[in-house]
């Protein structure tokens, strides 16, 4: 065997290499470690075990996961802002768009701006007693008007001049007037000829020349209907309708031409109806149908378009 031969071992009698039949070799001399190769042994483990000889994450590793983290909180932070600027901006919008009239406690009801667009009158109820007001809409100057009515159900008309007509209760008994407004005091010029005490008045409204309008029901019907009468004249009109048999009239509006009355009606599918008429000659148009219940409808400020609501959520 050639490692024999180089380690000088005989086969009959080996010291190194040892012949097994059948199997192989096998080294049969003794093994000891040298005191040199012990201390080489110990210095390296000391050197292996070291935190120095610790392996160590390389730089480039580190920077990517940095660089992954640093993106990620920018991202975050530039949603995060964007929302929130974002609403401000919104509310700020809604703030300069809607302005506050008034804060003052009761309800408020039947607004109604002069046609030249500077004094608004409108009514409060607060402990059953109602309140008639005066606001400027140049230097939003409040002022209340002092009346002796029992109630005021609705304001008319409220002119330029300060001319106002009012549906009131005076005396026990339903009635129109008319009064002039002057250093914040009413001043009653004349009540209607018309008697309708007996009346159920759900919207009323007035044009040029004495004329007004109003859907109501007397004591003999039981569903309401448009009527017109003047102011200084006794006598009520009924206003033919060509209108759904299952349609109810429940508002009026007048355009600010005085040329066109817009009237809102319920149905019983729990739907609502716009209708036009003309006031000249009664001409009327359908004008839209609505799949929901619509509960106020008037004319846009050109008589051109419509406004509606509708009950929430939609409240549009």
């Amino acid at each position: 065997m050639i490692f024999s031969k180089s380690l000088n071992d005989d086969a009959k009698s080996p010291k190194f290499i040892q012949t097994v039949p059948k199997l192989g070799y096998r080294f049969i001399c003794p093994v000891t470690h040298s005191e040199s190769h012990q201390k080489n042994n110990a210095q390296g483990n000391t050197k292996n075990n070291s935190p120095s000889s610790q392996p160590k994450q390389t730089p480039a590793k580190l920077q990517l996961i940095t660089f992954f983290l640093v993106i990620t909180l920018t991202v975050l932070s530039l949603f995060s802002w964007k929302y929130l600027f974002s609403n401000v901006v919104i509310e700020k919008k809604n703030t300069t768009d809607i302005q506050t009239l008034t804060r003052m406690a009761g309800n408020k009801f039947s607004p109604f701006v002069a046609p030249n667009g500077k004094t608004l009158s409108f009514l409060t109820r607060q402990a059953g007693k109602d309140k008639l007001w005066i606001r400027s809409l140049n230097n939003n100057e409040l002022s209340e008007i002092p009346h002796s009515f029992e109630h005021i159900y609705q304001i008319v008309q409220w002119e330029n001049s300060h001319e106002i007509v009012l549906l009131v209760r005076s005396k026990g008994k339903k009635q129109i007037m008319r009064g002039q407004i002057v250093d914040n005091k009413l001043h009653l010029l004349s009540q209607s000829m018309v008697n309708i005490n007996d009346w159920r008045i759900y919207d009323i409204a007035g044009i040029k020349n004495n004329q007004l309008f109003m859907i109501a029901k007397s004591s003999g019907h039981n569903t309401p209907a448009l009527y017109s009468f003047n102011f200084f004249k006794p006598d009520i009109e009924h206003v033919p309708l060509n209108i759904n048999a299952n349609a109810i009239l429940s508002r009026l509006d007048i355009n600010p031409q005085q040329t066109r009355i817009l009237l809102l009606t319920k149905n019983y599918d729990d739907s609502s109806s716009l209708y036009q008429l003309n006031i000249e000659n009664y001409a009327q148009r359908h004008y839209h149908t609505f799949a929901a219940i619509v509960r106020n409808a008037i004319w846009q400020h050109n008589g051109e378009g419509v406004f509606y609501t509708t009950p929430p959520p939609a409240q549009n």
